[in-house]
């Protein structure tokens, strides 16, 4: 697991092999927030 900060926010990210994409989590949030992309940055 590998952990970045999006705007103030933690987030979890963790590369996918079904979409071959990363797939990023805000951590600490009520609701979920989820966000994906070609690679890690």
């Amino acid at each position: 697991m590998n952990v970045t900060t999006v705007d103030g926010y933690n987030a979890r990210i963790e590369y996918d092999p079904e979409t071959d994409m990363f797939r990023g989590e805000i951590l600490g949030l009520k609701g979920g927030a989820d966000f994906y992309g070609k690679n890690p940055k």
